[in-house]
Formats: structure tokens, sequence, C-alpha cells
């Protein structure tokens, strides 16, 4: 009980400070600003990049399907592959869908020669769906002319017909289909190769790095006020156990305040849900932080010498944190 009361003193008093007051209401200040930002603006628009290496008739009019039928999904043209492979890279659009030189003649022949790549990343959720809009545009723009090429191959070698009749004829009845995996072949060449980048959004601010950055100054603060302390006298009558045991108490009398509003401000912040979570979180930060204080007790042995470094440590945790941060974008 007397360790307990001993603490409590020591909180009141470093409470008094107006620099520790300052630092102790910068997490829930920050959080209140940050919970009042306006939320990114998601667009609900599911778009896939299209990309043809060599254009003809045949993929002409495949585009022109899918930049313009309402098929539920936008398609983006791109005259660059290197583009396009950004931007599915970066996660502005979900896939992408690439048409090699010659895959009109390969595809009216179905020899299987030419394939179109399919561009996807971790981040792709919905390419399996949008190619189902792929293969309805294919089937609109070759479906006809691979038909006349079937039946001119098997059953009209030696029959005289009017080729462009015959086509119009069994273009307007394939209109409508969507799926057909014996007509052509859709492969993912590169799927993986590219990885989604991740914005920092508001919703997701570095709170768990504030609430490092904080939980350390007070640690330092506490080491500060048993330094001046002891330079002033106070301990010297006390043994280099019990002295010991001051530093630990005006230490843990800096943490502790900065963990209740850590903890309360987190909770509000980001629900009741990891809670216990939470609170493991800075019960390990706590600890890491009074170690990290007791070795500048090491270093620092004076008053004036550690106040006067304390701003350059504080400016170095920060800078660290950055750091940090920014190696996780």
């Amino acid at each position: 009980m007397n360790h307990i009361r001993q603490i409590n003193l020591l909180i009141k008093r470093i409470l008094c400070r107006p620099a520790m007051i300052v630092v102790l209401l910068v997490i829930p200040a920050v959080l209140i600003a940050v919970s009042f930002l306006p939320a990114r603006k998601q667009s609900t628009e599911i778009v896939s990049g299209v990309y043809i290496e060599s254009s003809d008739e045949h993929t002409d009019a495949f585009l022109s399907y899918l930049t313009s039928t309402s098929t539920g999904f936008t398609f983006r043209h791109y005259e660059s592959l290197k583009d396009m492979k950004d931007d599915v890279a970066s996660g502005r659009i979900d896939s992408a869908y690439m048409v090699p030189d010659g895959f009109s003649e390969s595809m009216i022949h179905s020899d299987g020669k030419r394939h179109i790549t399919v561009y996807t990343t971790d981040g792709s959720s919905f390419q399996s769906v949008s190619e189902e809009s792929v293969y309805a545009a294919l089937l609109y723009a070759y479906a006809a002319d691979m038909s006349v090429c079937m039946l001119q191959d098997r059953y009209l070698a030696n029959v005289p017909y009017d080729e462009t009749q015959m086509s119009e004829y069994i273009s307007d009845r394939f209109k409508g289909y969507i799926e057909n995996e014996d007509i052509f072949t859709i492969e993912s060449g590169l799927t993986g190769k590219y990885t989604a980048s991740t914005d920092i959004a508001p919703n997701n601010f570095p709170v768990e790095i504030l609430v490092y950055i904080t939980l350390f100054v007070c640690s330092l603060m506490g080491l500060q006020n048993y330094l001046r302390d002891l330079d002033c006298g106070a301990y010297s009558i006390l043994s280099s156990r019990k002295k010991a045991g001051f530093c630990v108490k005006n230490i843990a009398a800096g943490i502790i305040p900065a963990a209740i509003i850590s903890f309360i401000s987190l909770i509000i912040y980001s629900g009741t849900n990891g809670c216990l979570n939470v609170l493991l979180h800075i019960a390990a930060v706590s600890v890491i932080s009074l170690a990290a204080a007791l070795i500048f007790r090491v270093i620092f042995r004076r008053y004036k010498i550690f106040t006067i470094a304390l701003p350059f440590i504080i400016i170095c945790t920060l800078l660290l944190s950055l750091l940090s941060m920014l190696s996780q974008m």
C-alpha cells in the first residue's frame, strides 16, 4: 500500500506540470480532429483496363462493345501497356486485359495461337465477374466470322455462297450469348506479379504510433522529475536500492496517466471490440517505455544534462516513427 500511495502522490505532482498536461492532451485532441475529417470518397465504380496491341475491325467492334454497352463494369481503353499495368499494380483499376497482335486471325480460325492476358493483383476482386462482359464482347465481335470460317472449312468447301450475307445471318443469331469456352480461351499469364499499394486513409490514421510516442515521452518526463529531485538532494539519505525504487516510481507516475488516457481514447475511437487487445498492447508499450527510460537514467545522471538532451531525444523518436510509418506505405 505504501508503494501505491507514493506513486499516487508522484502522479498528482507530475500532473501539476503544464508540459505534462499538454502531452497528455495530444492523443484525445488528435483523435477528435481525425474523427471530424471527412471520410475519403470511395468510388463504387468497378474499372477494368483494355489494351489492344494491334487494332482491326474486329478488335474495334470488341472495344466498342465493352466501352459502350451497359455491362455493369467500366472498361477503360489504354494506349500504353505499361500505364495499364501500373494502374493495376497501384489498385487504380481492378484488373486489365491485353489483346495481343494477331489475335483476331487466331480467334477466327480457332487455332489457339494467341490468348488474351489478364492482369490482376492480390487486391483484384471482380476479374472473374468482369470476364463475363469480355466473353460477351468477344462473342459479339467474332462469333459470326468464326462460324463462317468453321462452315467453310467443314461443309462449304465446294459449294458457292455469299460470305457477307451468311456472316450477317449468323451474327444476328449469335448476339446475346455470353459464354462458349470451346470458341475462345482467356488465360491469366501474369497474375500476382504486380502488388497493389495500400493507401493511407483518414480512418487508417496511425494511432498506435501516436500512443507509442506519448507513452515514451511521458516516461522521460517522469525520469526528468526524478533527476531534478536527485540533484536537489531529496533522496540523499536513501540507499541505492531505494533510490532505484523511486526512479521506477517516478517513471511509472509519468506512464500511468498516459496509458489510461490512451486506453480510453482508443476505445472511443476504435470501439470496444478489441478492448483486451488494446489493453495488452498499451501495457506492453508501457513496459518498453519504462525500460527505455531506465536506460537513459544510466546514460544521463544529471538533471541539467538530461533536460538539454530531452528535446533531441524526442525529435529522434519522432523521426524514427515517421520513417517506420513511411516504410509501411
